[in-house]
């Protein structure tokens, strides 16, 4: 099938995909995704999310009883330290790129590998000292995977859409050399190529077997089509099958691979949601029972937000429901027995779930609940909240680097930390301003004495009812949409913001929110 063509960003681990609309009143943070140390159970790394504008990791290393936070703004500022001759061009690259980040990988030895639209990067094992990859240059990471036999090994898989020589596979070894495994497929003439998202399954004849998923553009007639990759040869040869049913005005994701049969692929087929009709436009999940050569329908769900395989091949889904708030659209977590032969069975049917997650071979499943993260028990069907956005207690303390004095323009004003988002988390009281941390607070009724709340020129999204929740969720989470996009346009809710607004003004804006009320706009994500 061609179609117009846009790239979707891609990520690993834990499947959570692109938001295409926006919490009623602008954005707020959501918590969309779950990364493990392989290594380590103690260790957990959540990823929140913001419109997909204002992302990071919050850190636990004593198996949720605590979290710390790190923006991706810090991220980059530690990377940019230990490039002292970065240039201009490159220092707005790397922020720019980071603030969008919806890519992480967690080793064996507990480092955190974040890929961005300009380059790899990698912490120090703390979530701390990040930098750049310097084998991997500026280059568009297209995914990042690993299995489940080699904890320190991770795999990084470049776009290809340029004529740079270190495009293509790259194996991150155990002691934290980068080595190039293959070149990018080189596409013919009249014709680009591009990849998207990576997955790594261990072979039951030894070995490693990736998948991808390519774009190809033809530049003559224009258009594009969807090609599923696999190669059994680190990457020397490549099988391909052309995926000819992508619905138009759908994104082609790769969710995961059974651990118990490289062969049973799991994917999906995310619909536009413009419009607002998600009746009409259900997210499909897929399954391939051989490597990828074709894919047959498995069920449809409202806004699929992710996908995991536990080491028997039990598979979890979650679903986040309808982002326009309406509650008789399906939504929550699904399980299926191993080997999916029957439907799943809807084990939550009345919460948004916007992530799912296990640790490699590991029994506790885990779930983000919009603003909550916790652990959950399949055998009584009970949900223990471990964090959530106003209890996270503390910014991330780094040698040589104040974490958070390099997260106070990502976490401010239309951030985490500011007004009508979550002002009261124990993190926020790193900065005392009037509009930024506690005191914040007072600004979700309008602001105290007849004060004046200040915009930031955009949209400000959601407010909380004081327990953390969002009072108007929406927004499809994304952490690990392993596939591409057709559509280029999200849409996302507004409201008027100017340098300031009255009191008066905000209340307004916030009681139209509560009433499910919104003005839209359409915008294009540099993102996808």
């Amino acid at each position: 099938m061609k179609s117009s063509a846009a790239l979707a960003l891609v990520l690993p681990l834990v499947a959570a995909l692109p938001a295409h609309v926006a919490h009623a009143s602008g954005p707020v943070e959501v918590l969309m995704g779950i990364y493990f140390d392989p290594e380590d159970a103690q260790r957990l790394i959540v990823r929140y999310d913001n419109s997909g504008s204002k992302t990071g990791l919050i850190y636990s290393d004593d198996a949720g009883a605590t979290f710390n936070l790190v923006c991706t703004s810090a991220i980059a500022e530690a990377a940019l330290r230990a490039t002292p001759d970065a240039s201009s061009d490159l220092k707005s690259e790397t922020r720019s790129s980071l603030l969008r980040a919806r890519m992480a990988l967690v080793t064996g030895g507990g480092r955190t590998l974040v890929g961005t639209t300009s380059g790899l990067f990698e912490d120090d094992g703390t979530g701390c000292g990040y930098r750049a990859v310097s084998e991997l240059g500026d280059l568009w990471i297209a995914g990042l995977a690993s299995t489940a036999d080699e904890p320190r090994v991770g795999y990084v898989l470049t776009n290809g859409g340029s004529d740079d020589p270190q495009e293509g596979l790259w194996k991150r070894d155990a002691d934290g050399t980068y080595t190039k495994l293959s070149d990018r497929l080189a596409p013919p003439d009249g014709q680009s190529w591009t990849n998207s998202g990576l997955l790594a399954a261990k072979l039951s004849a030894g070995g490693t077997r990736f998948y991808t998923v390519q774009l190809r553009f033809d530049l003559t007639a224009g258009g594009a089509t969807f090609s599923l990759l696999s190669s059994d040869d680190d990457g020397a040869h490549w099988s391909e099958h052309d995926l000819d049913d992508v619905p138009d005005q759908a994104s082609f994701y790769l969710l995961g691979v059974d651990p118990t049969n490289e062969d049973r692929v799991l994917g999906m087929y995310q619909r536009s949601k413009d419009g607002g009709d998600y009746a009409s436009n259900k997210d499909t999940v897929l399954v391939s029972e051989d490597g990828g050569q074709t894919f047959a329908p498995y069920f449809d769900g409202t806004t699929i937000s992710g996908a995991q395989f536990m080491a028997d091949g039990t598979l979890w889904i979650s679903d986040s429901g309808s982002e326009s708030g309406d509650l008789s659209m399906p939504m929550g977590l699904y399980k299926s027995a191993p080997g999916l032969a029957s439907q799943p069975e809807h084990v939550i049917t009345d919460q948004s779930i916007t992530c799912v997650g296990a640790q490699s071979g590991g029994s506790d499943l885990y779930l983000c609940h919009r603003t909550d993260f916790g652990r959950y028990d399949p055998s009584s069907k009970t949900f223990t909240q471990l964090t959530s956005m106003t209890s996270v207690q503390s910014i991330k303390s780094c040698a040589g680097q104040d974490v958070a004095a390099d997260c106070h323009d990502q976490l401010c004003m239309a951030g985490w930390c500011g007004p009508v988002h979550f002002a009261s988390a124990p993190m926020c009281t790193a900065y005392h301003e009037q509009y930024c941390g506690p005191q914040a607070e007072d600004w979700a009724n309008g602001g105290p004495d007849g004060g004046s709340m200040p915009g930031d020129g955009g949209a400000s999204e959601g407010h909380s009812d004081g327990d953390g929740d969002s009072l108007l969720d929406g927004g499809a989470p994304d952490d690990s949409g392993l596939g591409a996009s057709k559509h280029a346009k999200d849409t996302c809710a507004v409201h008027p913001s100017g340098s300031t607004a009255s009191p008066s003004l905000s209340a307004l804006f916030t009681l139209l929110a509560a009433l499910g009320l919104r003005l839209r706009r359409t915008r294009k994500d540099p993102s996808r």
